[in-house]
């Protein structure tokens, strides 16, 4: 079984009202490191492993190169867990700093900002997978702040097509995005990320420059990479083994993913 809510959202379920599931699992996937410690508890640390959630990085893959243009274009993707309040806020210092920038807000709901009536907020829905690639492609950085997380589609996406991200220190963000491809900030902050949007309408070499790095990471979650771990992982436990005895043979597919072995430490295997 493959777990993508934050443990928050399941914790009712395992541990009050219908805890008789935990018997019949055999083996937990999760794709935050978060989510180790929680399902440990609840399941046993042998049962649950952590691979990292994948994107196809041949469909979400770069265009042309960005080019020099008088506006800055951030692109937000996504309802789930997203931080509104902070992106509204966003979006109004920026305006009011006469920020050159435009956001592009993809979102199956308008009344999920209510900023995206401004002239320089551009709001979709609806629209084709291919759309959405040119508009993360044509973005200088995904603007993506949650109020919490395990892996997050839309920033696998972004990093796919080379677009770097900025995000919130939270939950599973940080198994996805570093310091070499993205900016992130503490939850709900506000002042820092406005500040970041005006640096890079400033001097945008400053998103250009993360957008090759941004690029690799999406390759580390590539479909092929995470489907040969989950294929050795499948077939440990249905030979009967634990989950744990297949990190030897995960150890060459990548350097950062551990087994919860319930010390709390974390060995890369």
């Amino acid at each position: 079984m493959t777990f993508h809510l934050p443990t928050s959202g399941v914790r009712e379920r395992f541990e009050k009202s219908q805890k008789h599931l935990l018997s019949g699992i055999d083996l937990a996937v999760v794709v935050a490191r978060n989510q180790l410690e929680d399902f440990g508890n609840w399941l046993g640390a042998d049962r649950v492993i952590y691979i990292p959630h994948g994107i196809n990085t041949d469909q979400f893959c770069p265009g042309e190169p960005l080019p020099s243009r008088e506006c800055v274009r951030l692109i937000t993707v996504g309802d789930h867990l997203r931080d509104w309040n902070a992106i509204d806020k966003i979006i109004d210092r920026c305006r009011a700093l006469k920020l050159a920038v435009q956001f592009d807000i993809v979102a199956r709901k308008h009344r999920l900002s209510t900023s995206a009536n401004y002239t320089n907020v551009h709001f979709h829905s609806g629209i084709s997978e291919d759309e959405l690639i040119q508009l993360y492609r044509k973005a200088d950085a995904l603007l993506v702040p949650v109020t919490d997380a395990t892996a997050n589609n839309a920033a696998l996406e972004a990093l796919g097509c080379g677009t770097p991200v900025i995000s919130t220190m939270v939950g599973g963000i940080p198994d996805y995005v570093d310091k070499t491809c993205g900016w992130l900030f503490e939850k709900s902050e506000v002042d820092r990320i406005v500040k970041l949007i005006g640096d890079i309408c400033n001097e945008q070499e400053i998103a250009l420059s993360r957008r090759s790095a941004a690029r690799s990471k999406a390759l580390d979650f590539s479909w092929k990479r995470v489907a040969a771990k989950m294929r050795i992982v499948y077939e440990a436990v249905a030979n009967g083994r634990s989950p744990a005895s297949a990190a030897d043979e995960l150890r060459p597919l990548q350097k950062n993913l551990w087994v919860d072995s319930g010390s709390g430490s974390r060995p890369n295997v």
